[in-house]
């Protein structure tokens, strides 16, 4: 992460991009409760602000735990969190676990 470290700052007074917590409403989204969705949603579609927001919230263990444990984010996300947190891909759950599906095409 250390590549990072001058877009993150210990400035905790940012707040997650109303956005990307849009079927919230206007209520305050509980950061314990609602942890995992949390994450995914700035893991997909977060600023670099916005992971700023959640490692100071969370403490990059259990941002990272939370994310080996996500299976659905994309190839992108997976690759970006892979060298933010110097780990191989084999270690996330969504590159192990294959669809129970196939596309309807294949």
């Amino acid at each position: 992460m250390n590549f990072l470290r001058k877009y993150f700052s210990a400035d905790n007074t940012n707040k997650i991009n109303p956005a990307l917590l849009w079927d919230f409403g206007t209520i305050k989204p509980d950061y314990k409760k609602n942890k995992k969705i949390i994450i995914e949603r700035v893991v997909e579609y977060g600023s670099l602000e916005d992971w700023n927001v959640i490692l100071s919230i969370y403490g990059e263990e259990e941002v990272v735990l939370t994310i080996k444990t996500l299976t659905g984010i994309s190839n992108q996300s997976l690759n970006f969190a892979c060298k933010l947190f110097n780990l191989k891909r084999k270690d996330f759950k969504c590159y192990t676990k294959q669809p129970w599906r196939k596309a309807h095409w294949n």
